[in-house]
């Protein structure tokens, strides 16, 4: 849900800005994935009304996560400044420079992947997920 997203890039400024730019790389996340733990468990799995219940709740909740972070940080965007240990250039290819913020991210972005990957296929979780995606047992989607 993008209202977790949002959540976790203000807990990362506010984190970022009180004790640093990495502490607040690895607790922001934690955070809200605590968050989203804590309403999955006392409120999707409450709502056992249907498909329509379920998506009326995180729809209201879209809203008011994005209400209290309008409350606590203001409408205007926060100046959120890149740590001075990427603000460089990693390298250079045509005549073009490729920061290092944006070599890191994308450095994360394929150690996330990889993990997922790993979850999916190689874990208990990863099973019930495929599972779930698979509803026929011999491996055919049901249906015409």
């Amino acid at each position: 849900m993008p209202a977790f997203n949002m959540l976790g890039a203000y807990f990362g400024f506010q984190i970022a800005k009180e004790i640093g730019f990495w502490p607040a790389l690895l607790i922001a996340p934690l955070a809200v994935g605590l968050i989203g733990a804590l309403i999955e468990r006392y409120g999707l799995r409450r709502s056992c009304y249907g498909h329509v219940a379920e998506l009326l709740f995180t729809f209201g909740l879209a809203f008011i996560i994005e209400e209290l972070v309008q409350m606590i940080w203001g409408r205007v965007p926060v100046d959120y400044r890149i740590p001075a240990g990427l603000n460089t250039t990693a390298f250079t290819l045509f005549n073009t420079s490729y920061p290092t913020f944006r070599v890191f991210i994308l450095l994360i972005a394929v150690a996330v992947f990889g993990l997922l990957m790993l979850l999916v296929t190689k874990t208990r979780v990863g099973l019930i997920v495929r599972a779930a995606l698979n509803p026929t047992a011999d491996g055919r989607h049901a249906g015409p």
